[in-house]
C-alpha cells in the first residue's frame, strides 16, 4: 500500500527544492509466488487554476504560486 501527501502553497509565492526515492520501475518492489511488481514512487504537480495533476520528475527545483499542489506518492509493495 502506497503513502500519498499532497502540499498546497498558501502563501503569494513560494520556491523549492523536492526529492523522491524510487521512482524508476525497473527498480520497484518485486511481487512474491507470480505477484506482480509494486509500483514506482511518484511526484505530480496540479499549478492554481488547473484540475489535473501532471506527472514531474522525482528530483528538481520548482517556484511556486499560491494555490499550487505538489504531490507525492510513495513505492508500493509487489503483489503475492
Amino acid at each position: 500500500m502506497a503513502l500519498r501527501r499532497d502540499i498546497t502553497l498558501l502563501a503569494d509565492k513560494g520556491d523549492g527544492t523536492h526529492y523522491v526515492e524510487q521512482t524508476r520501475a525497473e527498480f520497484a518492489a518485486r511481487g512474491r509466488g507470480g505477484g506482480l511488481a509494486g509500483a514506482p514512487a511518484v511526484v505530480r504537480l496540479r499549478r492554481a487554476g488547473e484540475t489535473e495533476f501532471t506527472t514531474i520528475p522525482g528530483k528538481g527545483y520548482l517556484r511556486y504560486r499560491r494555490g499550487d499542489t505538489i504531490s507525492f506518492t510513495s513505492s508500493a509493495g509487489g503483489g503475492y
